[in-house]
C-alpha cells in the first residue's frame, strides 16, 4: 500500500518542534509528517487557564489562519 502524504500546519514559532515530533513519528514506525508553517500574523494571546486551554488557542488560531488542521502544544517554562 502506498503511503498518503499528510500536510499539517504546525501551530508553533519553534522551529525546532518539527524535527521533535517527527523523531517520534518516525520511532512508531511511521513516516515523517509534512508540516506547514503558520502564516504570517499568527500570533494568539494564550490566556487559558492550563497548558490544554492554551493549546486549544494556538491550534484554533492556526486552523484558521491556514485553512489547515492545526498542531499545537503548550508546556509553558517547564
Amino acid at each position: 500500500m502506498k503511503n498518503k502524504e499528510i500536510k499539517i500546519t504546525l501551530g508553533t514559532g519553534n522551529k525546532y518542534k518539527v524535527f521533535e515530533i517527527n523523531t517520534i513519528v518516525k520511532s512508531l514506525g511511521y513516516d515523517e509528517i509534512l508540516f506547514t508553517p503558520v502564516p504570517n500574523g499568527f500570533n494568539p494571546i494564550e490566556d487559558g487557564m492550563t497548558f490544554e486551554e492554551n493549546s486549544y488557542i494556538k491550534a484554533s488560531e492556526g486552523a484558521i489562519l491556514s485553512q489547515n488542521i492545526c498542531l499545537a502544544d503548550d508546556s509553558g517554562l517547564c
